[in-house]
């Protein structure tokens, strides 16, 4: 009789979430996986040059337990140029998954393996990875249906020192189109609306800690020369209070943090932050995916920030 573990089911579930994503994709058959693999904390998913997955657990380290740790699945550049990625928001089926149990899927430059036997101990960069996964998974676009440009958290091996460097991922479709640190994710963050953010990277908010941000989109309803205006209020809920001309310097380093930000998804045509779906009531009978890519692109926008204690 067959018995099914703990370990397989971890890894038939992210293997699902790997090889399921599109009928397109190749069907890959697994050449390396021990049984000390099935229980590591990280995996590596790699394709080798026959076009063979391969998988290798990170052995010698402390087996995942049952703490609800999500096991992390490193997955080569190689392997998402040819098998792809799953959809944001998708689910395990129930009888893949257990309670508490999402692996983490992160993007690695390069080799999985490779970065794994650079950093067996694997430094401060797991926990940190950790922390990106949550802040992520906390964006509306995850939350309500599934982004059509996707983060995802991303590590790359800096060059000959042995430092491994963590990031984020814009991908559109399966192919990387830009990266964000995890300070300009907390701008992001409070553009999207977010309460209880820690801080914002801003010497002008420096010494102030949770803040709570509210997030009104609008359009002009053309999408030949769309214009769009967000409208950012900022509730500081710890620390001192800002003077009035403190007020006016933070308001308008952060517009113009915002502003950049934006403009350089404009600039990549992407949007991971899914603001055509928030406003595509306003266009009614014009809107579609494809036509606002196109009309995001060289929309006008504005940003008005307003900071309140």
């Amino acid at each position: 009789m067959l018995t099914i573990g703990k370990g397989w089911i971890l890894i038939g579930a992210a293997l699902w979430l790997l090889t399921g994503c599109s009928a397109d994709h190749h069907s890959e058959k697994v050449m390396t996986m021990s049984p000390k693999d099935m229980d590591s904390p990280v995996l590596a998913v790699d394709v080798t040059d026959q076009g063979t997955m391969k998988i290798t657990g990170l052995q010698g380290i402390r087996p995942l337990g049952d703490a609800g740790e999500k096991q992390v699945v490193l997955v080569g550049e190689a392997f998402v140029a040819r098998n792809g990625l799953p959809l944001g928001g998708k689910q395990l089926p129930r009888e893949l998954s257990l309670p508490s149990q999402r692996p983490l899927i992160a993007l690695v430059k390069g080799s999985a393996e490779a970065l794994l036997n650079q950093d067996r101990d694997m430094g401060p960069w797991l926990p940190e990875l950790r922390l990106l996964d949550d802040l992520i998974h906390s964006f509306h676009s995850y939350r309500d249906h599934g982004p059509r440009d996707r983060f995802l958290p991303s590590v790359t091996p800096a060059g000959d020192s042995g430092q491994v460097l963590v990031q984020t991922a814009v991908m559109r479709g399966d192919k990387p189109e830009a990266w964000y640190t995890r300070e300009e994710m907390q701008l992001l963050s409070c553009l999207d609306g977010h309460q209880g953010i820690g801080a914002l990277p801003l010497k002008e908010l420096s010494g102030l800690h949770r803040m709570d941000c509210r997030v009104q989109w609008s359009g002009n309803g053309d999408l030949k020369s769309p214009r769009l205006h967000a409208k950012v209020t900022v509730a500081l809920n710890d620390g001192p209070a800002l003077d009035s001309g403190g007020r006016v310097s933070a308001e308008e380093a952060l517009e113009q943090r915002l502003t950049e930000l934006l403009r350089r998804q404009q600039a990549q045509r992407i949007d991971p932050l899914d603001i055509g779906r928030v406003i595509n009531s306003q266009y009614r009978g014009v809107w579609t995916a494809d036509r606002w890519r196109a009309a995001l692109a060289r929309a006008d926008i504005r940003v008005d920030v307003r900071i309140t204690s």
